[in-house]
């Protein structure tokens, strides 16, 4: 999935005295700041990062290990943590569309690099000259590792406490209100509810709308700012970008899918085919959909070369702004691809009308 976010940022230490910890210091920014250059496939993509992971794993521990006093020594800690490699040992193959396969991961040493993280975890939870900057990071972090995992059980078939999850974020947003992470975290949070219990979705976000920390007070006001306008039909009224007049009061009787999305967002491409022969299939017999694209000023000829290459023969609202396109904005939409399913009276049906639950959904809502 593609998210509007703002990522935080740290706040930099007096220099250490020694001047081989500067050099050594100033070795790792210079290293940060080449990143790989453009691969021919996905797999060497893989194998360039892989290799930069490993360069930085040693550079980041070797710093962190030489300069025990060094107030930087939290950032190299921080690098580690957020950016380890994953030990492969053969990368495979690539077959058509991306996919690897034949990938043959160092399990001994992955599990090993593992084991010396949580220790670091502990030493810098228990470190009395943590900056209060990477605090917050720590536990913005561990607070998003047990989301993952909450979702991981529920796809294992396993039972998620949301009570107890629920009680970790109110924790975090009251220790951290200023934290920049809130609102993504927020949003990740909600995605395991909505697989959870998605009858608890709306009331959940409504937990949040006072919260201490502004960006997740912000995130839950615009969604439940949402839900109220999902409760009357759709009022959508706009010139598309080839010229068409659209007006979602005129396809009352009628199916609609409100698709938000862009041309630079991959999870939106792969979609893409599906909502063409779905659209094909079902146009006939009422299925309608109506493009909202998050595409910039400067990509307007890209949006129409993209949707005529693909069939995408349905109207598209562009008003160039990309995150901050209006009907984006009004319907607090802040990762896509965001598609609304409106039934014959124009109203939101919650679903995941995506890959084969939109054809089930839309064959549901025309009483197929």
């Amino acid at each position: 999935m593609s998210t509007s976010s703002t990522a935080a940022s740290f706040t930099q230490p007096a220099l250490d005295s020694d001047s081989s910890a500067d050099a050594e210091w100033q070795a790792i920014q210079d290293f940060m700041g080449v990143h790989p250059a453009a691969a021919s496939s996905r797999l060497e993509m893989i194998k360039a990062y892989e290799s930069r992971a490993l360069a930085l794993k040693a550079k980041a521990m070797a710093f962190y290990q030489n300069y025990p006093t060094d107030p930087r020594r939290w950032k190299a800690a921080m690098m580690m943590l957020r950016q380890p490699p994953s030990f492969i040992l053969d990368f495979g193959h690539e077959l058509p569309g991306g996919k690897i396969e034949g990938a043959v991961v160092d399990q001994p040493a992955a599990a090993a690099w593992k084991t010396r993280l949580d220790e670091l975890r502990a030493e810098m939870t228990a470190a009395s000259d943590l900056p209060e900057s990477i605090k917050e990071q720590l536990a913005a972090d561990e607070l998003a590792m047990q989301i993952r995992a909450a979702m991981e059980t529920n796809r294992s078939g396993g039972a998620v406490d949301l009570g107890r999850l629920t009680a970790k974020f109110m924790i975090f947003a009251s220790h951290y209100p200023q934290s920049a992470s809130g609102s993504l975290l927020l949003h990740q949070y909600l995605s395991v509810v909505q697989a959870v219990a998605p009858d608890q979705v709306e009331s959940q976000w409504q937990l949040f709308a006072d919260s201490p920390n502004d960006g997740i007070k912000t995130a839950a006001q615009d969604k439940l700012r949402f839900y109220a306008l999902t409760k009357a039909p759709f009022e959508m009224k706009f010139t598309a970008v080839d010229g068409r007049e659209v007006d979602l009061a005129q396809l009352r009787g009628k199916v609609v899918l409100v698709d938000f999305w862009a041309t630079w967002c991959g999870p939106c491409r792969a979609e893409v085919p599906n909502v063409v022969a779905v659209y094909e299939k079902y146009r006939a017999q009422g299925f309608e959909v109506v493009g909202i694209s998050l595409d910039k000023a400067e990509d307007k000829q890209k949006l129409i070369d993209y949707t005529q290459a693909n069939a995408m023969r349905w109207p598209q609202h562009f008003d160039g702004k990309g995150w901050k396109n209006e009907l984006a904005v009004k319907y607090a939409v802040n990762s896509i691809p965001a598609m609304f399913l409106l039934n014959k009276r124009g109203i939101f049906v919650p679903s995941q009308a995506r890959g084969p639950k939109l054809e089930e959904e839309v064959r549901k809502q025309l009483a197929l």
